[in-house]
């Protein structure tokens, strides 16, 4: 099995408000790591885009709107070749919601690059909150 991680972080924000401003790849750029980065629909129906991330030039393919609270995204290399998904859920909590994240290990990684990369999205999910709350 790979190590995992698991982020939770509170949103105070009514949860179909704030699951349709995560469901929207358009509001990526609102919190996205890489300010002025390239964020590009490249298909018909918006779930594919072409992104710069830290580690460069990426491919993210983004899960369909559903009424599960699933906002799950596959990441790939500009040629198509698969390299990470991430598992998002978002949970409604009374007046507000929960985002849980998971995360796996990718084998070319070292212990402390995960833990590294891991605490780097811990802390863009805690903008991400702070970005929804505020609109």
């Amino acid at each position: 099995m790979r190590r995992f991680e698991t982020i939770v972080v509170a949103i105070r924000r009514d949860y179909d408000k704030a699951y349709a401003l995560l469901a929207d790849p358009r509001n990526y750029p609102r919190w996205s790591p890489v300010p002025d980065a390239l964020f590009q629909p490249i298909d018909n129906d918006r779930r594919n885009w072409l992104v710069d991330l830290p580690r460069g030039r990426r491919v993210l393919r983004f899960t369909p709107l559903n009424d599960f609270g699933v906002l799950d995204y596959s990441v790939y290399l500009e040629d198509g070749t698969y390299e990470t998904t991430s598992s998002v859920r978002l949970v409604p909590n009374e007046d507000g919601c929960v985002l849980v994240v998971s995360f796996f290990k990718r084998d070319e990684l070292s212990d402390e690059e995960f833990e590294s990369e891991v605490r780097w999205a811990e802390n863009d999910f805690k903008a991400i909150a702070s970005a929804i709350e505020a609109l």
